[in-house]
């Protein structure tokens, strides 16, 4: 029996509220506690994400432990093959150097320079000629391949003998549609590369990820419609692609989408990034503390630009972090055992959606003409953390006297960057403060009235404090959140791929847990206690955390968050109580996180879903 240490401690889950949690500590190698019959912990009646019954065992009769089928992150083959469209702006290239680092986990299939709004090679041959507007050229994708990314592959191997070669990757590196914004009546290497992938028979998950304009997809997908469309095949042609392709848009940078993927291919699963990508991109500095120092130039040159490769990562003139507004299509697709690729709306590192039909997700519906408020997640870091950054800051342009539960705001609205899109920052469910100094005062939002100014919000209680025009309203809540609750974990990782850039072994540096659970989904009545177990294994040896927590975000009960209890000296259990209001098909997400104590941890998830009978 291996060794344990438990301990109580104050630790919150990501972006959440601190509170008092049962943290169990395990000394070396991950031992075997999910074969381990948890049923004794709890009364009779309690049910079971645990060992007890395999995959799509029935459930259990009353008085019986019930449980379901197993699940682990990372597996051993790439189940995801990557398709990268790019408009090469500064912040594609610091993009560019972390989706190298996760060519062990994914198949890098493609890797195609197409154009967008902002960035285009221009054409001095056509009628009229089109000029070039900040191109950055295509040069440098195989120059980082052939340079950086070779010198340090001998390193990378020892790490994982599944990262591609320099020449491998060489091969599907191709020019696409670039000479002008939404310019895709033209085949190109690039578009026809795409398009060979998508009509191949390997059954994989194609991740399509436009991380400049949709234009050189839409010109593949085209280019098969203009081969088969009125051909027996072509319906066939059709079900094949939808059923592989998964496209991710970041910001929607051209009309191809609108204006032709829609109308021509309106089965195709796609996720709309319109804005929560901005968390990790020009806006990070809205991360607050202590997230934000992933991003700080300590962070950077300490663990980043380090070694032959990481050193053209593109940082800031103050040595702060860049940009990475591309990376959460990237993202989006790493398996890390969140199970978000495969339903967006259970969110993960590429931030978590809106689901607006069976093949459609925005982080925004309003922007595709859709009635229905944005994915927006709770962070109670300002209120725990010592710190008074909250993820938005308005002002009362009213007095709001002691008593009053309803106040008006300055705006409503936080400005993008581009300039082309201000998007909402307020809804209900949202924590706000009111108020400085002693007279601060925290409440939850129940109403606002967000379209129209004078901007009203009407909050859970009255308030107790008399509080001026210009007092300031802090809200604890964001869009942006949904992306930035795991920024921490992210730049961790990406941090131990860059070390392993330059490690002269495998035992020279660290690598995250593997983690898993028994059963992924199960069904219990309110009241019950649900068990749960998960084992993880870290490959260096390094002590672990375990932590379990419910996303109420990604879950359809709206009740608040649930209380999740650890069972003390068993490490990776514990359970949870089905409250007692929770509706017959409300689900309840309950993450199993793992982390390792190294100085710079790494982290590995795993994620339960309970629907309530």
């Amino acid at each position: 029996m291996r060794r344990t240490t438990a301990a109580w401690a104050l630790t919150p889950r990501p972006g959440h509220s601190l509170r008092r949690r049962r943290v169990i500590r395990t000394i070396g190698l991950a031992g075997a506690l999910g074969a381990l019959a948890v049923g004794g912990l709890a009364p009779a009646h309690a049910q079971t994400i645990g060992s007890m019954h395999a995959a799509g065992a029935p459930m259990a009769a009353a008085g019986e432990v019930a449980a379901l089928a197993t699940a682990s992150n990372p597996a051993a083959t790439k189940t995801t093959r990557v398709v990268v469209t790019t408009d090469g702006e500064g912040d594609d290239q610091a993009s560019m150097h972390r989706l190298l680092l996760y060519g062990n986990d994914l198949d890098i299939a493609a890797i195609v320079s197409s154009s967008s709004r902002w960035h285009w090679a221009g054409d001095p041959t056509a009628n009229p000629p089109i000029p070039a507007r900040r191109w950055s050229g295509t040069a440098w994708i195989p120059q980082l391949i052939d340079g950086g990314y070779r010198q340090v592959y001998p390193n990378l191997i020892k790490q994982d003998a599944r990262y591609p070669s320099a020449d491998a990757l060489l091969k599907i590196v191709k020019d696409g549609n670039v000479t002008a914004e939404g310019e895709m009546a033209k085949d190109t290497p690039g578009s026809l590369l795409v398009k060979s992938i998508l009509l191949d028979n390997d059954p994989r998950q194609v991740s399509l990820e436009a991380w400049g304009g949709t234009n050189t997809i839409a010109a593949a997908l085209r280019s098969i419609e203009d081969q088969y469309a009125n051909t027996p095949q072509w319906a066939s042609v059709y079900k094949k692609i939808v059923a592989k392709a998964n496209l991710y848009i970041i910001q929607d940078q051209d009309s191809t989408y609108k204006n032709y993927v829609t109308v021509k291919w309106p089965d195709l699963k796609t996720v709309m990034n319109r804005d929560e990508f901005e968390a990790f991109a020009y806006r990070w500095e809205g991360t607050p503390e202590p997230i934000i120092n992933v991003f700080r130039k300590a962070f950077v040159s300490q663990y980043l630009t380090q070694g032959p490769y990481m050193a053209s990562y593109p940082v800031a003139a103050t040595g702060d972090w860049f940009s990475e507004g591309d990376s959460p299509a990237l993202l989006h697709a790493i398996p890390t055992g969140l199970g978000n690729f495969s339903d967006p709306t259970y969110g993960g590192w590429g931030g978590r959606f809106v689901q607006i039909n069976k093949n459609l997700w925005a982080d925004d519906p309003r922007y595709l003409d859709v009635d229905q408020d944005r994915a927006n997640d709770s962070s109670l870091y300002g209120l725990t953390k010592s710190t008074t950054r909250g993820l938005f800051t308005v002002t009362l342009t009213a007095a709001a006297p002691a008593g009053t539960s309803t106040i008006t705001l300055s705006d409503n609205k936080s400005a993008h960057t581009s300039g082309i899109w201000r998007v909402s920052q307020i809804f209900p469910g949202n924590v706000v403060t009111v108020g400085v100094g002693p007279a601060t005062e925290q409440r939850t939002i129940v109403a606002a009235q967000t379209t129209t100014a004078p901007y009203t919000i009407t909050l859970d209680q009255p308030l107790t404090s008399n509080h001026a025009v210009g007092d300031v309203v802090v809200n604890y809540s964001s869009p942006h959140w949904a992306q930035a609750r795991w920024d921490e974990a992210i730049q961790h990782d990406f941090a131990a791929r860059a070390a392993w850039t330059t490690a002269r072994s495998y035992s020279a540096a660290n690598h995250a847990p593997v983690v898993s659970i028994r059963h992924t989904k199960i069904s219990a009545k309110p009241g019950q206690r649900v068990l749960l177990t998960g084992t993880a294994k870290d490959p260096d040896r390094n002590a672990l955390t375990y932590q379990w927590w419910d996303y109420p975000e990604a879950g359809t009960y709206k009740g608040g968050e649930v209380a999740v209890e650890s069972s003390p000296g068993l490490p990776g259990a514990a359970s949870f109580v089905v409250p007692k209001d929770a509706k017959k098909g409300d689900t309840i997400h309950i993450i199993l996180q793992v982390s390792d104590d190294a100085p710079l941890s790494l982290t590995s998830y795993a994620r339960g879903v309970v629907t309530v009978e």
